[in-house]
């Protein structure tokens, strides 16, 4: 009983996978940012001078916009009233980059 297919290639399929063990710690060490890092540039955002709104991108694919500098920072994540009067809050451990909102950073 041969456990070895001779027609499967299994270099290509151990290299498959390496590469995909190598994207995904890539994707955790290069495209994450850190909660200090997170709290340390939503902190900068929010004291400038005039405030430009910006976009919050999760690690789940989501994007919260900040459209004001009225944010309440604590414990590891932030929260703000949306447009809508409700609460709108996010974790910094689960923030994956932030940017200007390209609307407002051509002005």
């Amino acid at each position: 009983m041969a456990l070895i297919d001779p027609k499967v290639n299994y270099r290509a399929l151990r290299l498959v996978a390496l590469g995909v063990k190598w994207l995904r710690e890539k994707d955790k060490s290069e495209f994450s940012m850190t909660p200090e890092q997170v709290e340390e540039k939503v902190i900068q955002l929010i004291h400038r001078e005039p405030f430009v709104p910006f976009v919050v991108e999760m690690t789940d694919g989501h994007s919260l916009e900040i459209p004001h500098p009225r944010l309440a920072i604590n414990g590891g994540g932030a929260g703000f009233i949306g447009p809508d009067g409700g609460l709108v809050d996010f974790d910094f451990k689960t923030v994956r980059s932030i940017r200007l909102n390209n609307a407002e950073a051509a002005l």
